[in-house]
């Protein structure tokens, strides 16, 4: 990897720990986490949170990239309970920094929803992704595709909490987002088929709800999805 060998360099030049040595620990950080080496992908995002530490750093707006980093890898290991701590920490370092309504904002705000979401504490989820859309929304990215991830969350809270209704309205938001950036046939659309079906067979409403499952079910076939895949 490039960034190994660009600290193994540093490092067989003598190089301090500095904000340089920082960033090569991050960026070695983020590939690990990209290849499912959450272990390995941690000791380098925390070597790289303690030389900015070190330098006194630690709530400069630039650490705060390392604590949402690091936020992630935590939740992809199920540690939920870490993870809300680190995207907490990166949306306290960002306040502090008076970080305007930005998209890396908005980002924080849905890491927190999502972990907050998957602890089971619902409400609190919801406020922090409806904060998360507003920012969108006012950075006038109310329809942007990345904006459907945030419609799908809110409905996967509301479904959890027995609001199929509302959950609906979130669902069919994504999917109409989806289909006006011209969303192919992948697995992000089957799911969300899969769950505006999952929220009409709770209202009763079967005939709609096979219809989508159908849609959903086609569209894993079409992909030769493995049979034991799981839609949620």
């Amino acid at each position: 990897m490039e960034h190994q060998r660009t600290l193994a360099i540093m490092e067989s030049n003598g190089e301090k720990r500095t904000t340089n040595l920082a960033v090569i620990h991050f960026n070695i950080g983020g590939a690990l986490n990209n290849m499912g080496r959450y272990d390995e992908a941690l000791s380098s995002l925390q070597t790289s949170l303690s030389i900015k530490e070190e330098l006194g750093l630690g709530g400069h707006i630039d650490t705060a990239v390392i604590h949402a980093m690091m936020g992630l890898v935590l939740k992809a290991q199920h540690l939920y309970e870490q993870a809300l701590m680190e995207h907490q920490r990166d949306l306290e370092i960002k306040e502090s920094n008076r970080e305007k309504r930005t998209n890396d904002l908005a980002a924080t705000h849905f890491n927190i929803g999502d972990t907050l979401n998957n602890m089971g504490r619902y409400n609190e989820a919801r406020s922090h992704l409806q904060t998360s859309l507003s920012i969108k929304e006012e950075l006038g990215l109310g329809e942007h595709i990345d904006t459907s991830v945030i419609h799908s969350r809110m409905g996967n809270v509301l479904y959890a909490q027995h609001r199929y209704q509302q959950a609906l309205m979130e669902h069919q938001r994504t999917l109409a987002i989806m289909e006006s950036n011209g969303e192919k046939r992948t697995t992000n659309l089957a799911v969300i088929h899969f769950n505006i079906g999952g929220a009409l067979n709770n209202m009763g409403r079967y005939d709609e709800a096979r219809v989508h499952f159908r849609t959903s079910l086609k569209i894993e076939q079409e992909l030769q999805l493995p049979k034991d895949s799981v839609l949620h």
